[in-house]
């Protein structure tokens, strides 16, 4: 009997190539791709990867759930692991019920487009989302935005990022 080291099981045998579609294959299943990421060394990067590249951010709640993270949880990620954020490939925003309006948040720091430091706004994770190729904005119809502040916000975001995701503005209400 052959002793491995800890945490290596058969498909650590596997070229890495085979490994790595075996983890495609769970590409929408985020409890699977978690245990993965969990299970064995080798997965990890790929699942880590799978799991950060659409992602569902909820502004001003601090509740959990395995189905979005909230807005500080998502920069404490970036801080921490920064190379978390060239897997980020599509990014939608939502606002909790019952607070200010995302759209207000994202238009008043539009300053922090041009920052490059994380300053705990949702703004200012944006820069740093090289490799973000959409970004959904769900806002309140409530409070119905101006499609002057849209266009001012994906101007800015245009001039600031160096590849400009698609931005699409959805009324959530």
């Amino acid at each position: 009997m052959s002793s491995l080291p800890p945490n290596e099981g058969c498909l650590s045998r596997l070229p890495q190539e085979l490994q790595d579609e075996i983890i495609n294959k769970l590409y929408d299943e985020a409890e699977a791709l978690r245990a993965c990421a969990l299970t064995c060394r080798t997965f990890f990067p790929r699942a880590q990867k799978l799991i950060f590249s659409y992602i569902t951010v909820i502004a001003g709640t601090s509740h959990k759930s395995e189905d979005y993270l909230t807005d500080r949880y998502f920069i404490d990620i970036l801080v921490n692991s920064p190379h978390i954020s060239d897997y980020v490939r599509s990014v939608k925003l939502v606002q909790a019920s019952g607070v200010e309006a995302i759209t207000d948040a994202v238009i008043d720091s539009m300053d922090n487009l041009r920052a490059k430091s994380l300053d705990g706004s949702i703004s200012s994770c944006l820069p740093h989302l090289t490799k973000l190729e959409c970004l959904s904005i769900d806002y309140d119809q409530d409070r119905r935005m101006k499609v002057a502040d849209r266009q001012k916000f994906g101007q800015e975001l245009a001039r600031t990022l160096q590849w400009p995701p698609c931005i699409r503005w959805t009324s959530g209400r």
